[in-house]
């Protein structure tokens, strides 16, 4: 399979907002990361993985700080103080 069909047609997709350097890297990753796959479908399944990073890779950062509380652990409860 040759990823530079991959990388041509993400190009067309993605080079407005992201460089070639960084699409390249990621086809070939992606390549790399499915490289037990059936031969058959190595195009389309690298081009599908190749998209979702890109496009994740188009998201901001989420800022440093603290974390909300988790859903699971609720408001925080005192313990009655002992007499």
């Amino acid at each position: 399979m040759d990823v530079v069909d991959v990388t041509e047609r993400l190009m067309a997709e993605f080079e407005d907002r992201l460089g070639l350097d960084l699409i390249s890297r990621i086809v070939t990753v992606c390549r790399r990361d499915l490289a037990n796959k059936p031969e058959g479908d190595l195009p389309e399944l690298v081009e599908r993985l190749a998209r979702q990073r890109l496009l994740a890779a188009m998201q901001p950062s989420p800022l440093p700080g603290p974390r909300p509380p988790s859903p699971e652990s609720g408001p925080a409860r005192r313990r009655p103080s002992s007499p």
